[in-house]
């Protein structure tokens, strides 16, 4: 089973002072993940909006007032105290996916002004 889970990011890179006249470039990362789990397993696991602290090794703590409805929104701390907040824009148990956003930034939680992301489960092979 492979967990996919690209995130659109825009930056504030350093760019020449003609460039970031236009703003910072969108960045797009997409990363795959192999489980060895049955794909049912692991959505049990990641399924939870809300509950991305309990398999998440990076987030100390997250917090949302309960559901996976789109609109949505949970708050993440890290370990360093910093939080971040995400709204959820669309769930769909069916396909094993969840796409949310950046709603207020911290950069001293995450170097990131703004972002997006889809959890996708897709099985392996």
């Amino acid at each position: 089973m492979k967990m996919i889970v690209p995130a659109l990011l825009t930056l504030g890179l350093a760019f020449s002072a003609g460039v970031s006249a236009h703003g910072p470039t969108p960045q797009k990362v997409v990363e795959t993940v192999e489980i060895d789990r049955p794909i049912e397993k692991v959505w049990e696991t990641v399924k939870e909006f809300g509950a991305v602290a309990q398999w998440n090794p990076a987030i100390s703590k997250s917090e949302a007032q309960g559901g996976n409805k789109p609109g949505e929104k949970r708050t993440l701390t890290f370990p360093n105290g910093e939080q971040l907040v995400e709204e959820l824009d669309f769930y769909d148990e069916k396909t094993y996916e969840y796409d949310y956003r950046l709603m207020e930034a911290n950069v001293k939680a995450l170097p990131a002004s703004s972002y997006s992301a889809v959890l996708k489960l897709t099985p392996a092979g």
